[in-house]
């Protein structure tokens, strides 16, 4: 599986490093109250109702592409419609759907060559139809330069899992969750400040829950934890809250749960931190405390021949040490030569131009169940992870009709990237009704 992104660095539409093409304009929250999986990133969009393009350089191994799905089927026509590249080549496009929602997943690729890429998406517009772009999420290689930068962490990632403590309960693959009176949740983090997204599910009670956190132990800042209407679907990517900018540098985040049963849970499905890091925090190494005696005698003789012969024998054994690792470095940069003189280039098209055919994108290779993993990219993860594939039987799957939802208490947990992705139908039969499709 394309697992989520467990820490991919998050570009907002709105950032100076994407190169914009084409008759492109500015959004401010617009398109926030449709669809279930929440607001855009930030409130920010970038639209337009001409053919344009767009594309980011990055480094990395896995990159996703999100925005805003607003389709219109004119007797057939499909408006708008997009196609993504990767270094000039195509990856594709997700396939064509009526459900209107923030966060869709518009192409991903979860298994690129790590290093540096240029990422290019081309929107066709047919008819008057606005082609909305939201953000590009990118698993970073090692060693990039993170300033500036908004890092995405999965509620999932294993240092976020050890911050919870016993009152929390995992959510399938998808989130944690609390129903229960001073939960507690302790992150040590490394940026300047702090976002929380979670869920709110509708099976459990609508009854708004308060909560707070705090920073480096100063006074808790309290937030509320909405009650959404009890005959509405679940909501995700709900920020709960934003931390204040503090130095950039390490911080503790600590969150306490003042609801019960019969409030709304606290959930979490990722964290971003700006100017954070895709490393986890080390814990320090524990102290090893001697336990040998102490003698009060004067040194031995006997210890200082002994201590001589081994010392003169250790120096032996680390010269030919040296020397066999010596040789076994220049035969393997021997090899690294000729493996590197071996490798395939890939095919170089020319430049895609905004201008395409007007029959729609054809999806990608890959399919987009997030189980799968192929040599395509699905990023799971935010914004999500590797080269991501995805199953078009899935994506066409009705939803069940109300009648069908189980009154079990338990919250639905669509796949850990459809939460952040409106377009990831979870394959496994859940709780909640997803919106009703509109017939094309």
């Amino acid at each position: 599986m394309a697992q989520a992104l467990s820490r991919r660095v998050v570009v907002d539409d709105t950032s100076p490093d994407i190169s914009y093409s084409g008759p492109w304009f500015q959004d401010q929250g617009s398109q926030n109250t449709i669809g279930f999986a929440g607001f855009a990133y930030k409130s920010t969009l970038h639209g337009t109702k001409s053919n344009a393009s767009l594309s980011l350089p990055f480094s990395g191994s896995q990159v996703q592409v999100l925005g805003t799905n607003r389709m219109l089927n004119d007797s057939g026509i499909i408006d708008p419609t997009w196609e993504c590249f990767i270094d000039n080549i195509s990856i594709g496009s997700t396939p064509p759907s009526p459900v209107s929602a923030n966060r869709w997943l518009f192409c991903e690729q979860l298994s690129l060559l790590d290093g540096p890429h240029v990422l290019t998406l081309n929107a066709t517009i047919r008819i008057n139809q606005t082609f909305w772009f939201d953000t590009i999420e990118y698993v970073p290689s090692p060693g990039v330069s993170l300033e500036n930068k908004a890092i995405g962490i999965d509620s999932l990632d294993p240092q976020v899992l050890r911050s919870f403590d016993s009152r929390w309960s995992n959510i399938g693959d998808f989130a944690n969750m609390t129903r229960q009176d001073n939960a507690l949740f302790s992150f040590d983090f490394y940026g300047e400040s702090l976002g929380w997204y979670g869920f709110i599910p509708t099976e459990l009670p609508h009854v708004a829950a308060p909560a707070s956190f705090s920073v480096d132990g100063e006074e808790p800042h309290n937030f509320m934890i909405r009650a959404i209407p009890a005959d509405s679907q679940s909501v995700y990517n709900q920020l709960f809250f934003q931390t204040d900018t503090y130095p950039n540098g390490q911080h503790n985040l600590r969150v306490l749960f003042h609801g019960n049963s019969t409030t709304t849970p606290l959930t979490l499905d990722y964290l971003i931190i700006q100017n954070g890091t895709t490393t986890a925090s080390s814990s320090p190494s524990p102290t090893v405390s001697s336990t040998f005696p102490v003698s009060n005698g004067a040194p031995s003789n006997v210890g200082a021949i002994v201590g001589g012969v081994v010392g003169g024998f250790a120096v032996v054994v680390l010269l030919v040490l040296l020397y066999i690792y010596r040789r076994r470095k220049r035969r393997g940069e021997q090899r690294n030569e000729q493996e590197i003189s071996q490798t395939v280039q890939p095919f170089l098209f020319p430049a895609p131009q905004p201008t395409l055919s007007t029959s729609s994108a054809s999806p990608s290779s890959c399919t987009q169940d997030p189980k799968c993993q192929c040599g395509g990219v699905h990023y799971t993860g935010g914004l999500h992870p590797p080269l991501f594939v995805s199953d078009t039987s899935t994506s066409s799957r009705k939803p069940p009709e109300p009648s069908e939802a189980s009154s079990s208490q338990r919250p639905s947990t669509p796949s850990r990237s459809s939460r952040r992705d409106g377009n990831r139908p979870d394959p496994r039969p859940r709780i909640e009704v997803p919106p009703r499709y509109t017939p094309l």
